[in-house]
């Protein structure tokens, strides 16, 4: 996932290249949420300096010239929240920058960036102002050669044998990642000696879905295994396994597509969370392998890609979801949070997306805040992360209420504090709905029907419209309502013969306010007689789940000859 031997370097702190670490900053009179087997404390004066946590106190009317304030009264203090796979892709500077301010909006802190860091937002966050901080890791990815048309991320490099992936590893060094990143399609062979390597040099190694079993992981070294299809390939032979993994690395969607969903519906069938939580799940937490399910990841991509004619089968596979993560919880796997969010996706699942998750699987909200702050520095070997004390890195989140009694109350933060530097509200509320993230969101929403118009799925198409009886659709003729649209694309596209492959061409999106834009296009459907091609006009509004199409007006042109 770039066919350079780069390894993008770890910013062990991104603040140190947009500017000095903020004055000293004291919150007055604030209450700690208790994390790690403590207990609350109340009315504490909490000093930040120098991009640490220096003193925490009683409360006290002790003047403290020189030192801006900020009275807490009344808030709760949590550490700063750590995403241990937020890719940023490799878009450029502005649309890097708002990614991460997005990410702070939201109470993130600490990033590791799995496929490299994209630095050029580091060049350019002087622009802003205040400019952000953001403490980014990175990851270097080591592919097979063979996937070279794959290799399109930053920190990426293609092996062939084992010495090549030994010195795959020492270049990951040098460059100063954080870890290594075992591309499931990598043979046995390659993925044990660069995982030996990466032990020599105590270097992290992650990976998921790998053709190997637990025993084998634990056993070579690997720190961490993400998604919760890493189990269930678990379960598999090794030749199942192993077509697994290649089908899960060629693109994670593509398991809930037409041509391997019957793997991935025949592999989750034969799970039983029970039996395979104590068989296989036992060895990572007596290895302290850690364990980053992505069960949001996992749960939308699944609702989304998934062939209609499959759809049913998702409530059981969500219930097996959530008992593979409580099997792990029980067995004292070490458990740690990671979004995925990325930055080439329309629904760009967050830190609160999978917490809330986990909450729904049956976890208690204090061990799932635990594992976005205090187990992700233990995974990152990173001490001074995820808590709150004296030495502790100044990154904070100030809430309005506890979060064990309100959860949804991390999702609006009164203020984040990053490396020692407050960000209120209102900033916060700034950045979490930008027109550099609608503008993406609405072209994925485009590129995701695509997909589904050409797997032959009109249902899955149709997810891409507002699902209401006001929904209009004009072409040749007016329609309104989306089963109506739905049945009106079945009649004129009854086969996916008939359907072609679609092509949509976006000229322009005019954002005419937070919720509501118009999208100018050319569509066209290719492998058909002459081609059918024309214009669309779009009226997309943000809901709760995303952006939808309200009103579609599509003209056909001339076909080409």
């Amino acid at each position: 996932m770039k066919k350079s031997l780069m390894c993008v370097p770890v910013l062990i702190l991104a603040s140190s290249l947009w500017g000095q670490s903020a004055s000293p900053l004291l919150l007055k009179n604030a209450n700690l949420v208790a994390l790690g087997g403590g207990v609350d404390q109340t009315g504490r004066d909490v000093l930040l300096e120098n991009g640490k946590i220096v003193s925490l106190r009683p409360a006290s009317n002790k003047p403290h010239p020189g030192i801006e304030q900020i009275d807490a009264s009344g808030k709760w203090l949590i550490p700063g929240l750590i995403d241990l796979h937020a890719n940023l892709g490799a878009g450029d500077s502005i649309a890097v920058r708002q990614d991460l301010l997005e990410l702070l909006s939201a109470g993130v802190t600490t990033i590791l960036d799995l496929d490299g860091a994209n630095t050029a937002a580091a060049n350019h966050g002087q622009d802003l102002n205040p400019p952000p901080t953001l403490r980014i890791f990175s990851g270097c990815r080591l592919l097979p050669a063979a996937a070279a048309n794959h290799a399109s991320a930053p920190g990426s490099i293609l092996i062939k044998n084992e010495q090549e992936a030994k010195q795959a590893v020492r270049t990951a060094k040098a460059r100063n990642a954080s870890v290594i990143y075992l591309d499931p399609r990598l043979e046995g062979n390659l993925v044990k000696a660069a995982l030996q390597e990466a032990q020599a040099l105590n270097l992290l190694a992650a990976g998921a879905a790998l053709d190997f079993s637990f025993e084998e992981a634990a056993r070579h070294g690997i720190n961490w295994l993400y998604d919760i299809n890493s189990l269930v390939s678990a379960s598999l032979s090794g030749g199942e396994r192993k077509k697994f993994a290649q089908a899960w690395a060629a693109s994670p969607s593509a398991l809930y597509g037409v041509k391997t969903e019957k793997l991935f519906f025949e592999a989750w069938d034969k799970i039983d969370p029970a039996k395979e939580g104590r068989k296989k799940m036992g060895l990572l937490a007596s290895r302290a392998v850690f364990v980053a399910p992505m069960l949001a990841w996992e749960e939308k991509r699944f609702e989304e890609f998934v062939h209609t004619a499959h759809a049913g089968r998702a409530p059981k596979i969500r219930e097996k979801f959530q008992a593979l993560l409580r099997a792990a919880f029980d067995l004292q796997v070490p458990l740690v949070m990671a979004s995925g969010y990325s930055a080439e996706e329309y629904w760009r699942p967050s830190l609160h997306d999978e917490m809330a998750a986990w909450i729904a699987a049956g976890l208690a909200p204090r061990f799932v805040l635990e594992a976005a702050t205090i187990n992700a520095g233990h995974a990152l070997r990173q001490h001074d992360l995820g808590q709150i004390g004296e030495g502790m890195r100044a990154d904070v989140i100030v809430l309005d209420e506890h979060p064990y009694e309100k959860f949804a109350a991390l999702r609006q933060p009164f203020m984040v504090i990053q490396n020692g530097r407050a960000y209120g509200r209102e900033a916060l509320q700034r950045w979490r709905f930008s027109p550099a993230r609608s503008q993406r969101e609405i072209r994925a929403i485009l590129r995701w029907q695509e997909q589904a118009w050409n797997d032959g799925d009109l249902e899955r198409f149709m997810r891409g419209y507002w699902k209401s009886d006001s929904t209009v659709f004009a072409s040749g003729s007016m329609s309104r309502g989306w089963q109506t649209m739905l049945a009106r694309y079945q009649r004129g596209y009854p086969t996916p013969e008939k359907m072609g492959k679609l092509k949509f061409t976006i000229a322009q999106i005019d954002l005419m306010s937070a919720e509501w834009a118009k999208v100018l296009g050319e569509w066209e459907l290719r492998g058909l007689p002459q081609t059918p091609r024309g214009w669309f006009t779009l009226v997309v509004r943000r809901f709760e789940e995303g952006w939808r199409i309200v009103h579609d007006h599509t003209s056909s042109a001339t076909p080409a000859n």
